[in-house]
């Protein structure tokens, strides 16, 4: 009976940290580089136009 209560225990663990991990503040940490510039020119080819 001990190991079903572990198992469930471990089984509510396993679920509760991936909704932490799904619904928790980002961990990445980029540099804030701005906006890039747009550094080309458009295409004029009309078969590639929607």
């Amino acid at each position: 009976m001990n190991n079903l209560f572990k198992s469930f225990r471990n089984t509510i663990i396993y679920i509760y940290e991936g909704f932490g991990r799904i619904f928790s503040l980002t961990k990445d940490i980029y540099p804030t580089v701005g906006v890039s510039p747009f550094e080309g020119d458009p295409c004029k080819n009309s078969e590639l136009k929607d």
